[in-house]
């Protein structure tokens, strides 16, 4: 998609909005999924540290 736009003389502001566009909305996503992560992460050790004296 990039090359289509390399050899014309159109304005770039529209695909340079459009990728910044889809970065931000990827950056949310990744943001979202570490919170996740890091929110499970607690409860899964300490099942593990009480498993481990049983």
């Amino acid at each position: 998609m990039l090359s289509g736009f390399a050899g014309t003389e159109t304005d770039d502001v529209l695909p340079t909005g459009l990728l910044i566009a889809v970065a931000v909305q990827v950056g949310q996503f990744l943001a979202r999924r570490r919170a996740e992560d890091l929110a499970r992460e607690p409860a899964g050790a300490r099942a593990d540290f009480t498993a481990f004296g049983d």
